[in-house]
């Protein structure tokens, strides 16, 4: 069995701009991330600090778990620790233009209202760098954070951005409680996996 698949690493603030780099490669054709920075450059010049912004508090609690290779990263925020909304939002009111993160504003008022309020686990992303996609490490990397889900015996919700993900996803157990379709915003699966 290769290393990746055969355990997961748990990252620190110092691995950060390796957990980063996993998802700026994996998540450069994803529809929800790209709604926000559509071209390369914004992708390029934005996306880190937005997922930084995003994945701190993760960090803080040592639960952004990286496979053994550094081929993909999963950021979970345990019950109780959400993601940093001033810091995400200040990071997207200098990175957006304010047309377009208006023409957001309703999508993601949407997916805050969705999001469950009773004790639950939240992988708010993951990513597989697209040479190691199709391998396994994606899989294996998601039953690690859902063992601990499963250990403090609580459901996990995510949401999932792409159908391709849902799928996926559902394989693992979780089922789409809702699903958010607006203009000028992507279709995003509100998916559950009760606790076990």
């Amino acid at each position: 069995m290769p290393a990746s698949l055969a355990a997961a690493e748990r990252a620190t603030r110092d691995d950060c701009g390796e957990a980063v780099e996993i998802l700026i490669a994996a998540l450069r054709d994803d529809p929800a991330v790209r709604s926000l920075y559509p071209t390369d450059i914004e992708y390029v010049r934005h996306f880190p600090g937005f997922a930084r912004a995003f994945a701190g508090r993760a960090f803080d609690a040592g639960t952004v778990d990286l496979d053994a290779d550094g081929h993909a990263a999963a950021f979970w925020f345990p019950p109780g620790i959400e993601p940093d909304g001033d810091a995400i939002m200040h990071h997207l009111a200098a990175s957006v233009p304010k047309k377009r993160l208006g023409l957001l504003a309703a999508g993601m008022a949407m997916q805050a209202e969705i999001h469950p309020s009773e004790p639950h686990w939240y992988l708010s992303r993951m990513g597989v760098v697209p040479e190691a996609q199709g391998m396994g490490i994606g899989g294996a990397l998601l039953r690690e954070g859902l063992a601990r889900a499963d250990a403090d015996r609580l459901p996990v919700y995510l949401e999932a951005t792409t159908r391709r993900s849902a799928v996926f996803y559902a394989r693992h157990g979780f089922e789409t409680r809702a699903t958010i379709r607006l203009p000028d915003y992507p279709e995003i699966a509100c998916m559950w996996r009760p606790a076990r």
